[in-house]
């Protein structure tokens, strides 16, 4: 599937306003594309998104309106978890990723920037889950949490990987990993390696399951 055959919600200044990935199908968005979303709007991805750019031409999601913030990328459904974001620019949106029983296996080398509240916003409540991995993005400005992963008794995941990250300017904590249930089965975590400047705290995170 293309940028092309999402069909377009409306237009600003030529340019599409995308409502998401169904159920089923895969987006494949090119580097340098721009994605322009209006006031509160979400990317709603219950297919796959690779989105993936380059070093000198990111992908880019943003307002369409320099005065109004748009929603967030909102990662549901079994297969969204399959989902890779890399050199993906994100910014203006109220959150920039958030995912309900789902998030992309793999977010690097991105720039999450100016959201609302959090950075990434992982709630896994159930379901079997790849691994995550969250490497070497730029994540600044937000009143919230940088990084929130909160894992539920029915998720199972083998590991969560933070590393190498900057983190910035959050008035909250800039990672925090937990559960407050008992889980089946407890991942290895690796947060290692990031870089935390000009927040109140860094790191925090318990799970229920192992004291």
């Amino acid at each position: 599937m293309s940028i092309a055959e999402l069909g377009p919600l409306g237009f600003d200044g030529g340019q599409g306003v995308f409502n998401g990935v169904p159920e089923g199908a895969t987006l494949t968005i090119e580097p340098g594309v721009k994605i322009y979303l209006h006031e509160n709007a979400t990317f709603a991805v219950n297919g796959v998104l690779n989105a993936v750019g380059a070093p000198d031409n990111m992908i880019t999601f943003t307002h369409a309106n320099c005065f109004e913030h748009w929603g967030n990328l909102y990662f549901t459904g079994e297969q969204a978890s399959e989902s890779t974001l890399e050199y993906v620019r994100i910014q203006y949106s109220d959150d920039g990723v958030k995912g309900e029983n789902a998030f992309p296996h793999r977010i690097a080398n991105s720039i999450i920037r100016k959201v609302g509240i959090y950075g990434l916003k992982i709630a896994l409540r159930e379901g079997d889950h790849q691994g995550i991995e969250v490497v070497g993005n730029t994540i600044s400005q937000g009143a919230g949490v940088g990084i929130s992963i909160d894992l539920g008794p029915g998720a199972t995941i083998p590991q969560i990987t933070v590393r190498e990250n900057e983190l910035s300017n959050f008035y909250n904590a800039g990672v925090i990993i937990g559960a407050d249930e008992d889980l089946t089965t407890t991942p290895q975590v690796v947060v290692e390696h990031n870089v935390f400047e000009n927040g109140f705290r860094g790191i925090g995170g318990g799970f229920s399951a192992v004291g």
